[in-house]
């Protein structure tokens, strides 16, 4: 049966038209900071996962203590950083909000 699909797949493949030229497409990803700013309590806790798990990474891989240096902060001033700034770069994605504290805390850009 794979075998079947898969020579049906290649015979569809071959017969399609390939493209003449290059042809752009638009992929949206990310979370951008409207949605970190109006988001429901459910839906809330998961980017505050995602930006957790942003700054922690960068953190174990260029060896920073994010957490404790040069003071010590808690996720709820780092939540509340992360409003302030998505309120002002309303169309930026919430992984620059990301980067942009964590090079404010470390002085180290993650890019």
């Amino acid at each position: 049966m794979k075998v079947r699909a898969a020579g049906i797949l290649a015979l569809a493949m071959a017969a399609a038209p390939a493209p003449t030229q290059a042809q752009a497409i638009w992929v949206e990803a990310g979370i951008d900071c409207g949605q970190w700013v109006s988001a429901p309590a459910a839906t809330r806790d998961l980017y505050e996962a995602y930006l957790l798990g942003a700054v922690d990474a960068w953190a174990v891989a260029l060896d920073l203590d994010f957490w404790r240096v040069p003071t010590r902060t808690s996720r709820d001033a780092v939540y509340l950083w992360v409003d302030n700034w998505c309120r002002a770069n309303p169309l930026s994605l919430l992984i620059d909000a990301a980067s942009a504290l964590f090079t404010f805390r470390t002085g180290v850009k993650p890019d």
